[in-house]
């Protein structure tokens, strides 16, 4: 990873047969962005930090201090001032990079914003694909743990395996199938038991779609 950032210099290891430039270099004058800034291991994060102020750095294996100056976009999904004081993050390095802070909330908070992002997830594949309305609606009410990663990598295998150009909830993943199979199984409980249809609704996270091809309706929306 040392070696990635901060590039080295011909015979800096076994292997190293050419020099390398770094990523941080390669920044010079530009915008750096540092994707899960907390998996930086300590002493990389003192080398960072030393760019940060000082706008200087050695490559790997080298003597020679060169410049590098740009601004930093960080990411993490961790709390930061949490590893701060477990010791796994250095503080000057957490106040340095904690100038403007933008907190985005889970997926799973904010599901307005996944119509969207399947589109624009859609489009990146180069699919000609569109979810229908029910499939649509699963995965709007899925909690997506893995947040836009996974919704990511639950689309590409859907543009893979299926020809479209409309995908189904029959062609969804198996985790949101699961999670629909659990929903509808809550439902049918609360149903056994004699629950009023409103209520055992709200309960499941269900409320009644059109079903445009039969005239009738269907449970399909989710919480």
């Amino acid at each position: 990873m040392e070696s990635e950032l901060f590039g080295h210099v011909k015979g800096a290891f076994t292997g190293a047969a050419h020099s390398k430039t770094g990523l941080i270099e390669a920044a010079n004058g530009g915008t750096a962005f540092f994707d899960e800034i907390g998996e930086l291991p300590l002493d990389l994060q003192a080398k960072l930090l030393r760019v940060l102020q000082e706008k200087e750095f050695r490559p790997l294996g080298s003597l020679t201090v060169r410049r590098s100056e740009f601004p930093v976009i960080a990411t993490n999904n961790r709390d930061l001032v949490k590893e701060v004081e477990k010791g796994a993050f250095r503080r000057d390095l957490f106040f340095r990079l904690n100038v403007v802070k933008i907190q985005l909330a889970p997926l799973r908070e904010r599901q307005e914003d996944i119509p969207a992002l399947i589109d624009h997830f859609l489009a990146r594949a180069g699919a000609n694909r569109s979810l229908t309305a029910e499939a649509l609606e699963v995965m709007i009410s899925y909690p997506w743990p893995g947040n836009l990663r996974e919704l990511e990598n639950c689309i590409q295998p859907m543009v893979a395996l299926h020809p479209g150009p409309l995908l189904h909830v029959g062609d969804l993943p198996s985790p949101l199938q699961n999670h629909l199979a659990q929903k509808k199984f809550q439902y049918m409980t609360a149903v056994a038991q004699g629950t009023p249809a409103g209520e055992t609704l709200r309960r499941a996270g269900l409320r009644r779609l059109p079903d445009r091809k039969n005239r009738r309706s269907c449970f399909l929306r989710l919480r």
